[in-house]
């Protein structure tokens, strides 16, 4: 003898019940359960907020990278000149030592590495922070490196160039006392432009980039 079991859908005189009422709750709060684990696992894109330049390449998707494993991730890009990192979180600080510079690399490339770390930081910071052997020599507000490095674009036939982002970046850097580096610009480009990589060249990379290619 063979025995079929029929399961009918729920009966509106079920779902009316205290039971069925129960039941509907629970489907419920499992839902927005289910929503609320979602979005805390997922990461929102940092650069959202700012005037962003999205790209499909996976080397460059924002806020890809944890801020705790920033230095593994550059160490081994091929798009980091071949440059060597320690960068670590400390409250609201992103510090950064270059540890290795290739002789080859130009100095410039220290500068856009910047870029590609605001970019790729998954987490936000208050500073990005220059270190040298654990001590602080620059800084730059967090939110002007993320604004600058959200519109960086590297490897791909459309990055375009970085100047622009380099002057406005050097026009917020401060040294360890807090002073800004270029109290002002000129108001012409090609002059701003040169004000920003003198003040790269002769200040910055003597104290954070030649210490680690063994030229200071």
């Amino acid at each position: 003898m063979v025995f079929s079991v029929e399961i009918k859908p729920f009966s509106a005189r079920f779902l009316a019940s205290k039971k069925g009422s129960r039941y509907l709750m629970y489907k419920y709060l499992s839902v927005i359960a289910f929503a609320l684990v979602f979005k805390t696992t997922a990461h929102a894109n940092p650069c959202e907020p700012h005037s962003y330049r999205p790209s499909s390449d996976p080397h460059l998707a924002a806020g890809s990278v944890p801020n705790t494993s920033l230095d593994q991730h550059l160490n081994l890009s091929q798009y980091a000149h071949g440059i060597q990192f320690d960068i670590e979180q400390d409250g609201g600080d992103l510090r950064i030592d270059i540890i290795g510079y290739p002789a080859e690399a130009q100095l410039a490339a220290g500068l856009f590495m910047l870029l590609q770390i605001s970019r790729l930081a998954q987490d936000d910071f208050e500073r990005l922070v220059l270190v040298d052997e654990g001590e602080e020599i620059f800084s730059l507000d967090g939110q002007i490196a993320r604004r600058n490095g959200c519109q960086a674009l590297w490897g791909v036939s459309t990055a375009g160039s970085p100047l622009p982002l380099f002057v406005d970046i050097m026009g917020a850097v401060k040294d360890a006392e807090g002073h800004v580096l270029i109290p002002r610009y000129s108001g012409n480009w090609l002059s701003n432009m040169n004000i920003a990589l003198e003040a790269f060249n002769e200040v910055i990379a003597p104290e954070w980039i030649f210490s680690a290619a063994g030229q200071y």
